[in-house]
């Protein structure tokens, strides 16, 4: 529902799965988008790879592999996509967390923002997957704390899932 009424020029997709089938079809239903999506997994990498090829979403979806890499936030240590393997040539209009895997490390998600806040605009759209875990839950309420401007609201999904906006009014990150 995101992605047909946002209408995003570019997606960015942590962690993949049946999911990266939905977003691409979405996009190809508009008509324009593109999608890129990071797996840690080789195996599951070359499994999206296959899907996204049967499904003829090419041209719309790209699959990168992009094993986690040590990186330090704020003085701490998290395992996170290695970034060298990607480049981000466009504004995220939409950005889905849904990796890595919670067992990975404790606020295995919280990298996402950190990282990739800089490449978000006024209008993006977040969305955190498995929004019941009490991690996502906290990692959640870190981002609003840390990040100015990020205004989250639950949605009783399968798994529950936070969308959240950016206020417009103030889009600066926090000094802390």
């Amino acid at each position: 529902e995101v992605i047909l009424l946002q209408k995003p020029e570019f997606v960015i997709e942590t962690g993949r799965g049946v999911s990266t089938i939905v977003i691409a079809y979405c996009l190809k239903k508009l008509g324009k988008g593109k999608l890129l999506s990071l797996e840690h997994d080789t195996k599951y990498a070359e499994m999206s790879r296959n899907q996204i090829s049967f499904h003829g979403l090419d041209g719309i979806a790209t699959i990168v592999h992009a094993p986690l890499k040590e990186i330090e936030i704020n003085n701490r240590k998290w395992l996170w996509y290695n970034t060298a393997l990607f480049t981000i040539n466009s504004p995220i209009d939409v950005l889905i967390i849904d990796g890595p895997p919670g067992h990975v490390q404790k606020l295995s998600r919280y990298p996402a923002i950190p990282i990739l806040y800089s490449h978000l605009h006024e209008r993006s759209k977040i969305i955190v997957d498995d929004g019941r875990r009490e991690d996502e839950k906290t990692i959640v309420a870190l981002w609003e704390k840390e990040f100015e401007g990020l205004q989250s609201e639950f949605f009783e999904t399968e798994n529950g899932a936070f969308v959240i906006a950016k206020n417009s009014a103030d889009t600066t990150q926090s000094s802390e």
